[in-house]
């Protein structure tokens, strides 16, 4: 062989190593684990190894090595490294729950006939925060018996108590006895409540109302005419009565002039003072009407209680 022909194969040797090594990728040898391809650049650092780029974990950053070589342990590898990529968790405060709690200053109230009574109610927060709605379940009062609650809507803060009034009004014809009733509150994460008894009694006081001199020839000085009164359960008697009060609310001494003094409805036995309530016991033990009148004045001045 000459030495042209032997140049010329040192040229074909030589075009061919290079024609290998261009089609050979240069510098990062190794494989990296990317789940997102991120912003973060790594430089090779060691046979086949890479720093690991920036992670998008809420803005958090991590560093990792790179993928390791499947090549020469003698190659050194220099490249962008892949990101790893975790999914952003859920943040914030954990969801509340309606641990507030509902209590009665009075679970038992007592009321009489036509009549009044306030109860307050207190919300004790236990950490809640919102808006709570409440309410009054009128179990077993009946539809003569009206409760109304100062707010039906109240804002917590999570600190404390807060108090609602609860106010219960009877008439005169309300059925007596023991009225079970809930009051509850209701937020978007639950609600609370709390059960209380009312107790009406079967007592009705008249009132005598101020100037009754200017009453003549009226029927309304006493209220409503007739004045109906329901009878107590099971039934009116001299053990289960109905007691009839007179309260004076004007300025001079009057008396009541009743005619049923076997049926517990007597007579004024001395006189009323003013601002004072009648001495005299009135337990009317059978039902029918009641008539009465100032005995100090006109007879036209009527009053009448029905009990039925």
């Amino acid at each position: 062989m000459t030495l042209r022909d032997l140049r010329a194969s040192g040229l074909i040797l030589l075009s061919a190593v290079a024609v290998a090594c261009a089609e050979q990728p240069t510098g990062f040898t190794g494989s990296s684990t990317s789940v997102v391809a991120g912003p973060g650049a790594t430089s090779g650092n060691g046979p086949g190894a890479g720093s690991g780029g920036r992670s998008n974990n809420d803005g958090g950053s991590a560093s990792g090595n790179g993928g390791d070589s499947s090549s020469s342990p003698d190659t050194a590898g220099s490249g962008a490294g892949g990101t790893t990529s975790v999914e952003a968790g859920g943040g914030g405060a954990p969801p509340q729950t309606a641990d507030f709690t509902l209590q009665l200053d009075d679970p038992g109230p007592d009321v009489d006939l036509r009549d009044n009574v306030d109860v307050t109610v207190t919300i004790s927060e236990n950490g809640y925060a919102g808006t709570v709605l409440l309410n009054v379940d009128e179990l077993e009062l009946p539809g003569d018996v009206v409760a109304t609650l100062d707010d039906e809507s109240v804002t917590l803060d999570g600190i404390g108590t807060t108090t609602v009034g609860l106010n219960f009004r009877t008439r005169s014809d309300t059925v007596s006895g023991d009225l079970g009733f809930t009051v509850s509150g209701t937020a978007e994460e639950g609600s609370s409540s709390v059960v209380g008894v009312l107790v009406v009694h079967p007592t009705l006081t008249m009132l005598i109302p101020l100037d009754l001199a200017d009453f003549e020839g009226q029927t309304t000085a006493f209220g409503d005419y007739p004045t109906m009164v329901s009878q107590p359960p099971g039934g009116i008697s001299g053990d289960n009565p109905v007691t009839i009060r007179f309260f004076n609310g004007d300025v001079v001494d009057h008396e009541i002039h009743a005619d049923n003094p076997d049926q517990g409805f007597p007579h004024s036995q001395m006189p009323i003072g003013p601002g004072a309530m009648d001495g005299t016991p009135r337990d009317v033990n059978q039902a029918g009407t009641y008539n009465f009148y100032p005995h100090d004045l006109n007879p036209s001045i009527a009053g009448r209680i029905v009990i039925q």
